[in-house]
């Protein structure tokens, strides 16, 4: 499109369509439509049953393989079954032990990186149980808390500020 700006006639002229190569590999699955929602009990027992049948050493690879399988995306299909379905979550409610852990682990790092917390959580509990926590569990025991502290700070600020 071309403007002249003397008269202020606008000229519409057919622009070729520019398309570039492709740069790198290319990700098909972007077009694919996969299943979305909630998992039923039949996918679960299908993701377990495809975990336990890869070897050990290879099964970082297993959600990929799996993906067009079961039409779901394989970052789906990782948390689930790291979050849910792995039998080595501990799915006990927390310790105070643990709970003064988390907070203290908080403090240090300053940081509301769940994963970091849970992996230094779970370093310190492994020479007594084999059991992990995931990050959603530390996220949800956390964030209720920290939003609480946050909203009692602002409190005590807005005292001070009307005081």
């Amino acid at each position: 499109m071309v403007v002249n700006r003397e008269d202020g006639i606008i000229d519409k002229k057919e622009e070729p369509d520019q398309t570039f190569p492709q740069m790198g590999r290319t990700n098909n699955r972007k077009n694919k439509e996969y299943q979305k929602g909630r998992f039923t009990e039949k996918e679960d027992l299908d993701l377990i049953k495809f975990y336990n049948m890869y070897i050990e050493g290879h099964r970082h690879n297993i959600f990929a393989v799996i993906e067009p399988l079961m039409n779901r995306n394989s970052k789906s299909l990782r948390e689930r079954y790291c979050n849910h379905l792995d039998p080595n979550i501990d799915r006990t409610e927390l310790t105070k032990e643990e709970k003064s852990k988390i907070k203290s682990i908080y403090d240090s790092l300053k940081t509301t990186s769940f994963s970091e917390i849970a992996r230094i959580l779970n370093q310190s509990n492994s020479e007594r149980n084999k059991k992990r926590r995931t990050d959603l569990l530390i996220r949800n025991y956390l964030s209720p808390r920290l939003r609480k502290e946050k909203r009692i700070k602002d409190r005590m600020s807005l005292r001070t500020i009307l005081n």
